[in-house]
């Protein structure tokens, strides 16, 4: 352990902090500098993937197989349909 602070000891987790907290990089802001960059982030959309819906006519035999699949892996099948005709467009 290492001193510091009037004599008292830190610990590795403690100094590992006081490094972050002592360092150039830290910028502290007031209170009202504060709520302005929370407003600033809650302003900011995420932009989703927009989805659509679309039917399809499988074979049975299929169905049955990409089902028995998705349960090994532990998804749903629909999920795994989606994440393999993803991964086709994007080859």
């Amino acid at each position: 352990m290492k001193s510091n602070y009037d004599n008292q000891k830190l610990d590795a987790e403690e100094l590992k902090l006081d490094e972050l907290f002592t360092g150039k990089d830290v910028v502290f802001l007031s209170q009202d500098e504060l709520e302005k960059e929370k407003k600033k982030l809650k302003s900011y959309k995420v932009m989703k993937a927009e989805k659509k819906s679309v039917n399809l006519r499988l074979l049975a035999s299929d169905i049955a197989k990409i089902k028995a699949k998705s349960e090994a892996i532990g998804i749903p099948y629909q999920t795994l349909m989606t994440i393999k005709m993803h991964e086709f467009a994007n080859d």
